[in-house]
C-alpha cells in the first residue's frame, strides 16, 4: 500500500489523501504532528522515519477495508495549520505522506542569478513581521534569511541549483513552494 504523493492543505479545509495497493487488508492509519524544520533537518523526507519528537494525533483502522486492487480515499479531520505525517500500516509494509497545513500563500518567480519571494496570509490579512525564510537544493540548505515585513524577499540565488524549495514560517505556521529555472534557446536568437 503506498499514498499517492505528498499534500499541501489550506488551513480550514478538509484534506483528502489518495491511497493505493494491492491485496490490502488489515490497514491501520497513524496521523502524527512533527516539527516541519527539524523533520527536513533529520531527512524525513528521504527516509521516511518519523521523528521521536512526533505527536500521534489519531490511529484508526477503517471498517471492512479489503480490496485485491485498492484506491482508497482517507478524508482526513481539520487540522490545525503545521506538518502531519500520515501513516497507513499493514503487517511488516507501511507507507507515509507529509502533510503540510498552511496558512500562507507563496509566490516565486526566478532567473538565473535572482529570486523574488512574496507571502501572504491565505485570509487576506496583512503580514506585519518579518517571516523566517529558508532555501533548500536537494533537502541541503542553502539559505536562511527573512522576508521583508510585508512578506517580500529578493536575493540571489545559484544558476545551477534548480529547482529549489522554498519555505516561509512563523510560529508555526508555514507555507512551501518549488521554483526552477530552466535556460530555453529561441530558434531565432543565433
Amino acid at each position: 500500500v503506498y499514498p499517492v504523493g505528498s499534500y499541501i492543505v489550506q488551513s480550514g479545509q478538509e484534506g483528502n489523501l489518495l491511497l493505493r495497493g494491492f491485496k490490502v487488508s488489515n490497514l491501520r492509519f497513524r496521523l502524527w504532528k512533527v516539527d516541519f524544520l527539524k523533520a527536513i533537518r533529520n531527512d524525513f523526507l528521504r527516509t521516511g522515519i518519523i521523528p521521536q519528537t512526533a505527536f500521534l494525533c489519531k490511529s484508526w483502522r477503517p471498517a471492512g477495508l479489503f480490496f485485491r486492487k485498492l484506491q482508497h480515499r482517507v478524508t482526513l479531520p481539520l487540522l490545525a495549520p503545521g506538518c502531519y505525517v500520515f501513516e497507513a500500516e499493514e503487517e511488516d509494509l507501511d507507507a507515509t505522506a507529509v502533510i503540510l497545513v498552511c496558512d500562507f500563500a507563496m509566490l516565486v518567480k526566478r532567473d538565473r542569478e535572482k529570486a523574488l519571494l512574496w507571502a501572504r496570509r491565505i485570509n487576506g490579512k496583512a503580514i506585519q513581521k518579518p517571516l523566517d525564510l529558508y532555501v533548500f537544493y536537494k533537502n541541503n540548505l542553502v539559505y536562511k534569511g527573512r522576508t521583508n515585513r510585508t512578506g517580500i524577499w529578493m536575493g540571489k540565488v545559484d544558476g545551477q541549483h534548480s529547482p529549489l524549495t522554498f519555505i516561509v514560517s512563523h510560529k508555526k505556521h508555514f507555507a512551501l513552494t518549488r521554483a526552477a529555472w530552466y535556460r530555453y534557446l529561441r530558434a531565432d536568437s543565433r
